[in-house]
């Protein structure tokens, strides 16, 4: 199998009495390592006691760091804090390494079986612009909405949206695409999720709906929704099923497959403390699946 390749944020999500390694991209490298291998992460740490933290952790979980840039700025931090209901708000601190990844120092990135990217490492024009240029000629490029704070915009949107194939988002991003891009409002869910994919060329459109599951939009409408009993915190759920369908869809599972596996393995992960499991006990069960 070729690479597949995410560019993006790696940080540490600080919460009240520990760190945990983070950043969606990261997230999903990391799960897809776990799941299907060769993985390549395009990102930046700062030269500081964090940046070494996770270089060593990636090398130690047999993630490649060759793409790993260190520059002068310091390693991502993201101070979390949790609701009654386990669900996370965020305080992303700015000028961070992965702000400033850049293009002319990345190595061995074509060739793709799939290129993943987010949003908020496009806040920056350094890492913009390199994610730009990365996203041109990719065969299949699937790119995770996940809007935080303020960093975002109408164009920095506009170009991720009309470059990708597969697009996941939240009910609460369609809502802000929808309002941002003046798309026709509908009182149907289904129907806005329509517009938004019709609107943009997307071939997949995936929202998630938090504790109730997700709903996927390509040649057929597909919904899958798992229960869960004990929710420690939601931090990375999103990432979880990211990863499972992506893993799911490289093993040429049907859509509907690819959903339930991403929607199961998004809810195992909202019973373990952060985003990165610390046991691979989890991906035993997913890897049988996979393989099936």
């Amino acid at each position: 199998m070729k690479n597949i390749t995410v560019a993006g944020e790696v940080l540490f999500d600080c919460y009240p009495s520990y760190k945990k390694l983070g950043g969606a991209p990261f997230n999903f490298a990391y799960h897809i390592n776990k799941l299907v291998g060769k993985v390549n992460l395009i990102s930046a740490v700062g030269n500081d006691d964090e940046g070494i933290e996770i270089i060593n952790f990636m090398k130690q979980s047999g993630m490649d760091t060759n793409n790993i840039q260190i520059n002068n700025y310091s390693t991502g931090l993201v101070n979390v804090n949790l609701n009654d209901e386990k669900i996370p708000s965020f305080e992303i601190l700015e000028n961070s390494a992965y702000d400033f990844i850049e293009f002319d120092a990345i190595k061995n990135s074509n060739d793709n079986e799939l290129f993943y990217f987010g949003t908020l490492a496009q806040r920056n024009r350094t890492s913009r612009e390199t994610i730009q240029r990365l996203l041109q000629n990719q065969s299949k490029v699937f790119y995770d909405v996940n809007l935080r704070q303020n960093y975002f915009n109408k164009e920095i949107l506009l170009y991720s949206l009309n470059n990708a194939g597969i697009v996941k988002m939240n009910n609460e991003e369609l809502e802000i695409i929808l309002n941002l891009f003046q798309i026709e409002k509908s009182n149907l869910f289904e129907q806005k999720a329509l517009k938004v994919k019709n609107h943009f060329g997307i071939d997949i459109l995936i929202i998630t709906l938090g504790k109730d599951g997700s709903i996927l939009f390509g040649d057929k409408i597909s919904y899958q929704n798992k229960k869960v009993n004990s929710v420690t915190d939601t931090v990375g759920a999103g990432d979880a099923y990211s990863a499972m369908f992506v893993a799911a869809m490289l093993k040429n599972k049907n859509l509907d497959l690819c959903n339930k596996f991403g929607v199961e393995f998004a809810a195992d992960i909202c019973q373990v403390e952060g985003a990165v499991p610390s046991d691979d006990k989890i991906y035993t069960t997913y890897l049988e699946k996979l393989n099936e």
